[in-house]
């Protein structure tokens, strides 16, 4: 996710892996030098959803996917 801001998302992707839903979550290594999109990060890691950065070599990424019943689903 490029900038993960809407709380409303971060609230669902928590409630999700409360209920068991296998949720996995890589931010935007950059943006998350910046304190206005950090929160997320924050907000996940505490809720215990498994929540990390982008690796160095893809620093800036648009890329989404959602794999729902085995199968991927990319935007």
């Amino acid at each position: 996710m490029f900038h993960l801001t809407d709380l409303e998302v971060v609230d669902a992707l928590t409630l999700a892996h409360k209920r068991g839903v296998d949720v996995k979550v890589i931010l935007d290594r950059k943006s998350l030098e910046n304190t206005k999109f950090n929160k997320a990060f924050e907000m996940l890691n505490k809720s215990e959803v498994p929540v990390r950065a982008s690796g160095q070599a893809f620093t800036i990424t648009h890329e989404k996917s959602v794999r729902l019943n085995n199968s991927w689903v990319i935007s």
